[in-house]
């Protein structure tokens, strides 16, 4: 049976891409023992970051860069490297800002500009109270709003980014392997422990000490960008088989933390992806497939051992719809809305409760709380700019990776605000273009007419009323800018 050359370059690339996820697991165990290690992994993927973003058309190896950072941001935290606690939505913000600058990519998307624009009246309040230091006023305004900031920036680059599905493989193993790792370090602790109880609520024994939240998120993300790749990759079958044991491995470790959030995130997201790709005949019944084999694995093979592990309390976990407080601090931030509608409480001053000292967990609460009706206005914005890309008149392939990764988005913002950079970027994400496979056997004429029609578009994404080249060109997709 003859191979084309296009299907054994995925092979290889795939064979690549696993090694490279392998790979991790060591890495993992490694940085935990020792945090140095992990602050020089750190500081090693910011530089690396730093040197394909100075470089002048790099901006795909910086994106993957950026997807890595999101994975392993809370690999870095719960190994205790020594870097300041926003690295990872900082370093992200850099070395996008750095290679658009470097590319001359100064035209950001208007949307999410007016979105964060409306979020700096919030910062009026907080400077005024006589009884916060300019360190803690620093550190409330950094610790709320790095996230919105990053959220910016990531649209702004992949706004300018257009991408081949295999591109958007290689920036999912990207982040898989960090997750692979944290999924690594759970995994391990979990075997290692001396004895487990297991009760009701999240644990921290089987998160690898550290938040159940933010791990089961990140693992639950992971997930998702491994489901993404089954669904659509044309590597060969073991190499899909891997990474469907991936999937399997990780959802079933965001499990074990008994922090609900993440398969929720994870399996919404997916639910959305195979409604959109399950309207595109090439791809209908691959995604059948893999969903039902999915469920039939999870529901047959591995939640009833799970369950058994753990004597039958992960049933009764997620069963539980209780919100964990979440509600009465959703409920609070409503009530400072309702007694400051204009600028609101100020940047981070929700925190300071009724019932206590506590951080909000959702985001869209936040905006009203702190931000008043500016937040309003915002969260309004954020949410049509979200809506404009999934419905731009496009492929069913790309529709399904932007609403899978606003859906994740969105509802990681719902019950853990932004406390990851992940949520920032993977709605950044949603602003790439997806362009076919096949523009890279064009000749390099066709190629520039093709991305000539590609930027002839008005700045809201809508076509103009330009001819398409001559050569007939086979658009699997309405190309924006």
């Amino acid at each position: 049976m003859e191979v084309s050359p296009a299907s054994s370059l995925t092979n290889v690339s795939g064979w690549i891409g696993i090694a490279f996820v392998g790979l991790h697991v060591p890495l993992a165990i490694v940085m935990k023992g020792y945090p140095q290690v992990a602050t020089v992994h750190a500081l090693i993927i910011l530089i690396v970051g730093l040197r394909w973003a100075i470089s002048k058309g790099c901006l795909r190896q910086v994106a993957c860069v950026g997807a890595y950072i999101t994975g392993a941001e809370v690999l870095w935290r719960m190994t205790d490297a020594n870097i300041f606690w926003e690295f990872g939505k900082y370093a992200t913000a850099l070395v996008f800002i750095v290679a658009l600058v470097r590319n001359g990519l100064v035209r950001m998307p208007l949307l999410p500009v007016l979105y964060f624009a409306l979020l700096m009246p919030g910062i009026i309040p907080t400077a005024m109270l006589y009884y916060i230091t300019i360190a803690g006023i620093r550190d409330v305004i950094s610790f709320n709003l790095s996230g919105p900031f990053a959220l910016l920036v990531s649209a702004w680059f992949f706004y300018h980014l257009k991408m081949r599905w295999s591109d958007f493989e290689r920036l999912f193993v990207s982040l898989l392997a960090p997750a692979f790792a944290v999924a690594s370090i759970t995994f391990f602790g979990t075997l290692t422990a001396d004895s487990i109880r297991w009760g009701t609520h999240s644990m921290f024994i089987t998160s690898g000490g550290y938040g159940p939240n933010q791990v089961s998120a990140i693992l639950g993300l992971g997930a998702l960008v491994a489901f993404l790749f089954l669904v659509k990759s044309n590597a060969n079958g073991l190499i899909k088989l891997l990474m469907f044991l991936s999937m399997i491995f990780l959802a079933a470790q965001s499990a074990l933390t008994f922090s609900r959030g993440g398969l929720y995130g994870a399996s919404g997201a997916a639910i959305v992806a195979m409604f959109f790709l399950s309207r595109d005949r090439q791809s209908r019944l691959k995604v059948i497939f893999v969903g039902l084999l999915t469920l039939a694995v999870a529901n047959f093979v591995v939640l009833p051992r799970l369950n058994s592990l753990t004597g039958g309390a992960l049933t009764t976990r997620f069963e539980n719809t209780s919100t964990t407080g979440r509600t009465e601090i959703a409920e609070s931030d409503l009530k400072f809305w309702d007694e400051n509608p204009i600028l609101g409480v100020g940047v981070g001053m929700s925190m300071f409760r009724d019932f206590g000292w506590k951080a909000a967990h959702t985001e869209f609460t936040r905006l009203l709380a702190e931000h008043g009706s500016f937040g309003f206005v915002a969260l309004m914005l954020l949410l049509i700019a979200g809506w404009r890309q999934v419905m731009m008149p496009e492929s069913h392939s790309r529709r399904a990776l932007v609403a899978a990764m606003l859906v994740w988005s969105l509802l990681f913002m719902s019950d853990k605000a932004m406390r990851l950079v992940a949520p920032s970027f993977t709605f950044g994400l949603a602003f790439a273009s997806l362009v076919p496979d096949e523009v890279s056997t064009f000749t390099p004429a066709l190629y520039r007419q093709y991305l000539a029609y590609l930027n002839s578009v008005t700045k809201f994404g809508h076509r103009q009323s330009l001819a398409k080249p001559e050569n007939s060109i086979p658009l699997t997709t309405s190309p924006r800018a």
